[in-house]
């Protein structure tokens, strides 16, 4: 599960959410349980937030010390939808709306979404996916290689290090997390047209290699 605390900063107003997401403790106890407070710019405890982060999450106004008032009335500010009937694996409506909603259009051929074995769960051939994901990882040895023997050595296409980049208080340094700087949007000329119904073809279109040439081969 996921455990640990998590620091919102709004940089503008200075204003700030700290969550806890509380370890699950033994036969289940205080699984999925999130806690903190929101402080104002001068660090006083504004509202308490409480739930659970797979359900819902509501605040209610706190004292000094960050604790609820007592008989406080709760505002809820987030519910989980139900979950589609007939899914799988169980996705959200999230899942469905958004992260998935591919409706056609212009794509990186390196694009995630084109991967071949993310194709096939997503159509719920699993057995295809592992035999896909296999593919993937065959190639991507092949790749290290070539790279090995040439002497070349791996560039990120679209992002660079940026180990001067400015860091807030709470963020890892650039030592512990190195820092990327996004480079620049893709021409039109490096996308390809990819329609809604792409998962049979994805694994023709997806590239994210260094030697395409290689893989051609194959």
């Amino acid at each position: 599960d996921t455990f640990g605390d998590m620091v919102i900063e709004n940089i503008t107003s200075k204003w700030k959410t700290t969550l806890e997401f509380v370890p699950c403790g033994y036969f289940g106890a205080g699984r999925y349980t999130v806690k903190g407070n929101v402080f104002d710019a001068e660090g006083k405890p504004q509202l308490y937030i409480d739930g659970k982060w797979n359900d819902n999450l509501g605040y209610v106004p706190c004292d000094e010390s960050g604790a609820p008032i007592s008989g406080a009335a709760r505002t809820e500010m987030w519910k989980a939808s139900s979950k589609p009937e007939g899914d799988a694996y169980g996705m959200t409506k999230f899942v469905h709306t958004d992260l998935n909603a591919w409706k056609g259009g212009p794509l990186l051929k390196s694009d995630s979404r084109l991967r071949p074995d993310r194709a096939a769960l997503e159509i719920e051939e699993s057995a295809e996916a592992q035999t896909q994901k296999h593919v993937l990882e065959e190639m991507q040895r092949a790749e290290k290689k070539k790279r090995t023997e040439d002497g070349d050595e791996w560039q990120p296409r679209w992002f660079e290090l940026n180990n001067g980049m400015e860091l807030r208080p709470h963020e890892y340094s650039i030592e512990d997390c190195p820092a990327w700087t996004f480079k620049k949007y893709p021409e039109a000329s490096e996308l390809v047209e990819v329609g809604e119904k792409y998962h049979e073809t994805a694994g023709k279109i997806y590239s994210p290699w260094q030697y395409p040439e290689i893989h051609d081969q194959q």
